[in-house]
């Protein structure tokens, strides 16, 4: 394993160091899901290739204040998460409360479409859901004010996957990620309400913005943090990447992400963007790349001169991504 890799005391000196705003409580929701994906990254390194690649899809529910045998009526009492053992969980659903205590399990044996769809129908639409596929190391999260088609993936570090990462790759990953999940209508990331009238979901940007964490997770982690919404006293910037070096000095990555539409002036929607990675950079302070990601649903696929030129004059990279949908 690489000298380099980010062990958990270097990434308490890395929060140290990068001067973490203000502590804003997660809601029961966010620590729902943080809790699931903290199980599931080491139940994968406990979980064989060969394990994994005869499992089905497995499941996990959560719904506020309901009692767990509420959510899944006609389910089993289960042990707690934690002394579950790889062979309990394939094909089946577990509705939990927080720190995936009170389980109650519940077998179903479809894929992760059949799963995400009879939780929506059977548990209701309110709920918060994360699917796991096994074989593909990827879990779907449906937030309880999303819809089943507008779920986040999240993407899960394997041994066999891992590979030893550096911001030189950074450019590279979001042209890929671009290419992959938003380059047209009928990418991974379904923005669009309706494609042929170019006219996107509410909360694009907000779903951009939770694959692309997804995304770079993937190909970072452990060797670096990602995290997002990082709060200082200037404002918030949207996903920031930060690891220590072989001489544990702090490099990071800014990366601001705006959407692009007819709904708003997007000259000043992107120089705003461009504000906010400033603002960010100077509250820190030291090096690293940042980026003014914009994602552009206008009609013209044209370059904003004006936005180009500030983000040359102020040493950030620019990159804007045209979302076609033809």
């Amino acid at each position: 394993m690489p000298s380099e890799l980010l062990d958990p005391k270097l990434a308490v000196e890395v929060l140290q160091k990068e001067e973490y705003g203000p502590d804003e409580a997660m809601s029961e929701e966010d620590t729902f899901i943080d809790d699931v994906c903290e199980w599931l990254r080491d139940w994968i390194h406990s979980a064989s290739e060969s394990e994994r690649e005869q499992m089905e899809p497995f499941g996990f529910v959560f719904s506020g204040e309901k009692l767990t045998k509420e959510v899944l009526p006609d389910g089993e009492q289960a042990p707690h998460f934690r002394s579950l053992k790889t062979n309990n969980v394939s094909g089946t659903v577990h509705a939990c409360t927080l720190k995936l205590k009170s389980v109650v399990r519940r077998t179903l044996g479809v894929d992760a479409s059949g799963m995400l769809l009879w939780i929506q129908q059977t548990v209701g639409p309110d709920c918060t859901a994360v699917v796991f596929v096994p074989r593909e190391s990827k879990a779907l999260v449906k937030r309880a004010a999303d819809d089943v088609d507008e779920c986040q993936v999240v993407l899960f570090a394997t041994q066999k996957s891992q590979q030893v990462f550096d911001f030189s790759q950074l450019d590279t990953m979001l042209d890929r990620f671009h290419q992959e999940w938003t380059s047209s209508h009928m990418a991974y990331c379904r923005v669009w309400k309706t494609a042929s009238k170019r006219i996107l979901k509410e909360y694009a940007e907000v779903q951009i913005q939770g694959n692309l964490l997804a995304y770079l997770r993937w190909f970072v982690q452990p060797q670096g943090l990602v995290d997002e919404e990082i709060v200082t006293r200037k404002g918030r910037t949207d996903i920031r990447i930060v690891r220590l070096n072989q001489r544990k000095d702090v490099e990071s990555a800014i990366l601001e992400l705006k959407v692009l539409s007819h709904k708003r002036d997007a000259r000043l929607w992107a120089l705003e963007g461009l504000q906010q990675v400033q603002d960010y950079r100077s509250t820190i302070g030291g090096s690293g790349e940042d980026y003014l990601c914009c994602f552009d649903a206008r009609t013209t696929d044209q370059d904003i001169p004006d936005v180009v030129t500030a983000c040359n004059g102020a040493g950030v990279n620019h990159k804007r991504f045209y979302m076609e949908t033809n």
